[in-house]
């Protein structure tokens, strides 16, 4: 996915051979344009899941990537068209799609999803506390999900967050946690492997006018 300028949208995949140093072009089922998620599964497929394919159009498009075969096969849609959401693998081999939006920013079905790669299938979650677009998340150590940050899903002006959540796969709950020091969105989570998460960069202001004060430092 992604784009190399205003409307031209990228509809293929790329793989890199870290021995050759070289990329090889693999043409993909669907456009998923920006805003889309790719999930390594626990086969070491990866699932790919919504996107924008063109100025303020999504899609609740799904494909596999299968790598043995560099072959691409279609899976159940999103319940309804999505972007601008998260994924993490949980630990029992299913994918948690958090938040997102329509074309119009809007939320897409649930405020969180679950996909079953056995039955190849999507259910809701529990509703979050806090649904959001932009959100960022991370595994922690005893499989539960933090998500943070992004920004809620209100009218105009759109406004960044700092609240955070983690949602319980076991319980199929949502618990709200302690806040980012900041708010922030577009910006990267990462576990650490003594348990704790960094968060790093993104933005405090939405909108396409950042200037250097609209970072998070």
């Amino acid at each position: 996915g992604g784009y190399n300028a205003i409307s031209q949208w990228v509809t293929d995949a790329e793989i890199y051979d870290p021995l050759a140093n070289t990329w090889t072009i693999l043409p993909s089922l669907y456009p998923h344009g920006v805003g889309h998620t790719a999930t390594l599964l626990k086969d070491g497929q990866v699932l790919v899941a919504g996107g924008c394919i063109g100025s303020g159009v999504c899609t609740n498009r799904v494909e596999i990537f299968y790598p043995p075969a560099s072959a691409w096969y279609e899976a159940a849609e999103l319940p309804s068209d999505r972007a601008s959401h998260a994924s993490q693998l949980l630990n029992d081999g299913r994918v948690l799609v958090v938040g997102g939006g329509s074309a119009a920013g809007n939320p897409s079905g649930g405020d969180a999803l679950l996909y079953n790669p056995a039955s190849n299938s999507w259910s809701s979650t529990a509703a979050m506390v806090t649904p959001r677009l932009f959100a960022q998340t991370a595994r922690l150590p005893d499989g539960r999900i933090l998500v943070a940050g992004g920004t809620e899903l209100t009218n105009a002006p759109v406004n960044a967050t700092a609240k955070s959540e983690i949602y319980d796969p076991a319980a199929n709950t949502w618990t709200e946690t302690g806040a980012l020091a900041q708010p922030r969105y577009a910006f990267e989570l990462a576990s650490l492997p003594d348990g704790h998460v960094i968060a790093a960069g993104g933005a405090r202001e939405y909108g396409n006018t950042w200037t250097e004060s609209s970072m998070v430092r």
